[in-house]
């Protein structure tokens, strides 16, 4: 399919979206009991927390807790006001990130942490069925969701010790017929949970890392089953730069040979009037026009890679992988009823290479560059970063870089270009 390219014009920025009796289903909300049994969990989680610690006479988990569930109080409510990102349902502009997963994750971690792994599961799969529900109700994009359940685990990991008090061992128990807690007795234990040792950067193979950040569209065209060719980036632009979480885990940090996992997801929704005709699939729509767009980009990479003289100062890596994209792009009427989809897998095969200097034990500079060519299509990022290392198991890094790529399948056509900041924040263990 050819794309005759067609500038699309654009009117004067609407300073809010069109206020409507009838909504376009982009930005419909979603109510029932999921979404209600979400609203409970997220108080319930941390709540129940509190009162257990409590209830066992562990007054010094419980403020522990309160601590860990301030920090993520204040970190979420503060990015919310910072970003000030359009929620799904396009109703205010708090959308980043997600307080009721933050909460709900407030409260699962700290259970894993400060009681054990026998906590984790049940407290996690509760919290996760919060941002579900978020996700559900179209109240939050996945990206808020991320960055709300990482800063809750962050602020609990910094805050939060393991429990031996009085040396009891609290678990919970699930059999068919009744759910119990039991609790053991283990002699020595409070004394041996003393012991601490001064942790080395040796002694962690494994990083998680949370990216919070903005993207800069340069450009962004579209085409879906059709000779026309217009711009995303020509709509009005109110969410620019659109911000975005990043999800990050590494193994093999002590090793020459290394497995990275990255998630991204990216969306944003964003409205124009029309001065001019456009199509979008078997859809029409006219000049004047209040229209809304909604466009995704979740991406799920992993990469092998080899790190060359791992003892220098110098970093030199590279590797290969594959990286899988979902991607769906909507237009409809602000009003609805013009409602035109379209959703594609992408899925290319990437080599990266590595080159950087530490400076120091603390601070080091890199660029890594991925890509991946398909025919036509072609996939390309280079991503520069300053790490502080700010003691053996923490991290923090900016980031700075370029996202491009161009595809043409059978029916929908992309070319896309952001300039990408953002703030890394990471954890070893």
């Amino acid at each position: 399919m050819r794309l005759s390219q067609c500038a699309l014009l654009v009117a004067a920025s609407l300073s809010v979206f069109p206020a409507t009796a009838q909504k376009s289903e982009i930005v419909q909300g979603q109510k029932g009991t999921i979404t209600e049994v979400g609203d409970v969990l997220q108080i319930a989680l941390p709540a129940g927390a509190l009162v257990g610690s409590l209830w066992i006479g562990d007054k010094e988990g419980a403020w522990q807790l309160t601590k860990g569930v301030a920090t993520t109080v204040v970190a979420t409510h503060s990015l919310k006001l910072g970003f000030g990102k359009l929620r799904p349902d396009a109703s205010t502009h708090n959308s980043f990130p997600s307080g009721h997963t933050s909460a709900a994750f407030s409260g699962a971690a700290f259970l894993h942490h400060r009681y054990g792994n026998a906590w984790a599961i049940p407290a996690y799969g509760a919290a996760s069925f919060v941002g579900a529900s978020r996700l559900y109700a179209n109240r939050h994009y996945l990206d808020d969701v991320i960055s709300g359940a990482s800063i809750a685990v962050f602020s609990s990991l910094y805050w939060t010790s393991p429990y031996a008090s009085n040396e009891v061992v609290v678990t919970p128990s699930v059999a068919s017929d009744r759910v119990a807690v039991n609790f053991s007795y283990a002699l020595g234990a409070a004394t041996a949970a003393t012991t601490v040792t001064q942790a080395q950067p040796s002694d962690f193979d494994y990083r998680y890392e949370l990216v919070l950040g903005g993207a800069r569209t340069k450009h962004n065209w579209v085409n879906y089953n059709s000779n026309q060719q217009f711009g995303l980036h020509q709509f009005d632009q109110k969410e620019e730069p659109s911000t975005f979480a990043s999800a990050m885990f590494t193994m093999g940090l002590q090793e020459s040979h290394q497995l990275l996992f990255n998630l991204t997801p990216f969306e944003g929704r964003d409205s124009t009037k029309l001065t001019a005709p456009i199509q979008f699939g078997d859809v029409s729509y006219d000049a004047g026009d209040e229209v809304i767009s909604a466009y995704r980009l979740w991406g799920l990479s992993a990469d092998y890679n080899y790190r060359f003289n791992k003892n220098s100062d110098w970093i030199t890596e590279a590797g290969v992988g594959a990286l899988v994209q979902y991607q769906r792009i909507e237009l409809d009427q602000y009003e609805g009823g013009k409602l035109s989809s379209k959703g594609q897998w992408l899925l290319w095969p990437v080599v990266n290479a590595t080159l950087g200097y530490r400076f120091n034990d603390d601070i080091s500079l890199s660029v890594n560059g991925r890509y991946s060519k398909l025919g036509s299509d072609d996939y390309s990022e280079v991503m520069s970063r300053v790490n502080y290392q700010i003691n053996p198991q923490w991290n923090a890094a900016l980031n700075y870089g370029y996202y491009q790529h161009q595809y043409e399948k059978s029916e929908l056509a992309n070319k896309v270009a952001y300039d990408v900041i953002g703030l890394t924040l990471g954890y070893s263990f």
